[in-house]
């Protein structure tokens, strides 16, 4: 039987600049809109506008999300945008009925602030500006009608974001996380690379790591796996092919959990950040108060914040050497491997010796 393929979907996000897009063209152009495109990851992707309405000075429309395969909470879900003229040429974003306000700090956004992340602001800013120009400004207020009932079925209000869902997504594209398809597709990119002759890898969880390696890093995208919630799969496979280096990047929030001794690295599987981070303070004889401070932060984010501030002296190296330590016993000390933390707030936070050997040899 033949597999069936994954479909991709759009992200909260990538709705919310496709409304906001296309509730600016009819307030610009005065006439009805049921049809408008985003270019997202370099191809134009087309979305059906709904419910659009307009007046000579704001208008409204919506978008009924599509995840694809994903297992999504908010697939189906309308995203609407309603587009007004301001008097000065400000864009101001505003959350209306189900979008989340942050509260607590270690968000990527500051506290009191609509809960739209920094790439979905950016998509919807542009998308307004494509429209309107740079000679005027609009209030766009976003709304999920049922957001805030939704909300209470996710991390929200746990991380801080009251009164409904956040606005989220760095590419616009939401890519099918089946675990099964994650591990087997992960299996044959490992397999392909050795094949290939490329012996030294560098593995990121995601498009935020990918992003660290290739635009801070200056890493060649070539030499990328990107592992998700597997690592144990790629350290797996960097043992059975044989390679000469592995070198892991990746958000603190994500490669924390390894040094803990967890491989699979789903919030729904295990946690255990927050805790682990403690843990690794007190071997290094953190102060009690900063150990208090960094098991009651909000977020993993705000831990690193605290501990950049408060914490012993070239912690984050020896964090990515503990990261390394129990990644490499996984290909049984075969592959030298080596870790870079990073936070958005902060950028890199350390790296190990053997990361900064590898660095040496993949960047002459």
């Amino acid at each position: 039987m033949a597999k069936k393929h994954l479909k991709k979907g759009f992200t909260t996000g990538a709705c919310a600049a496709a409304a906001s897009k296309a509730a600016a063209t009819m307030l610009v152009e005065q006439k009805i809109v049921t049809q408008t495109s985003l270019i997202l990851q370099g191809e134009e992707k087309y979305f059906e506008i709904l419910g659009s309405k307009y007046t000579a000075t704001n208008s409204s429309c919506y978008v009924i999300k599509d995840a694809g395969d994903d297992p999504d909470i908010t697939n189906g879900a309308t995203i609407m945008a309603t587009v007004a003229w301001r008097q000065d040429t400000t864009l101001c974003l505003i959350a209306g009925e189900g979008i989340g306000i942050a509260r607590k700090k270690g968000l990527p956004i500051p506290p009191g602030e609509p809960a739209i992340n920094p790439v979905p602001r950016k998509m919807i800013s542009e998308a307004v500006r494509e429209i309107i120009g740079y000679q005027r400004g609009a209030d766009i207020t976003l709304s999920i009608p049922g957001g805030e009932k939704l909300a209470e079925k996710t991390f929200n209000p746990r991380l801080g974001i009251e009164g409904g869902l956040s606005i989220i997504g760095t590419t616009g594209i939401v890519e099918p996380m089946s675990t099964d398809a994650w591990i087997k597709t992960l299996e044959i990119e490992c397999r392909v690379m050795a094949a290939a002759g490329n012996l030294q890898w560098i593995g990121v969880p995601g498009n935020h790591g990918r992003d660290m390696a290739c635009q801070t890093l200056g890493l060649p995208k070539e030499k990328m796996l990107k592992f998700g919630n597997f690592p144990d799969t790629l350290l797996e496979q960097a043992e059975e092919q044989g390679i000469e280096s592995l070198l892991l990047v990746g958000h603190i929030a994500k490669l924390v959990k390894i040094a803990g001794g967890i491989f699979h690295l789903h919030s729904k599987v295990a946690d255990g950040r927050l805790e682990t981070l403690t843990a690794q303070l007190v071997k290094h004889k953190a102060p009690y108060s900063l150990l208090e401070e960094v098991v009651w932060a909000n977020t993993v984010e705000e831990a690193a914040g605290l501990i950049q501030q408060k914490g012993p002296a070239g912690f984050f190296d020896h964090l990515s050497q503990s990261v390394t330590e129990k990644a490499a016993a996984r290909t049984g000390d075969q592959v030298l491997v080596g870790t870079i933390l990073f936070s958005y707030e902060e950028g890199i936070l350390g790296m190990c010796s053997q990361a900064k050997n590898i660095l040496e040899v993949m960047t002459p």
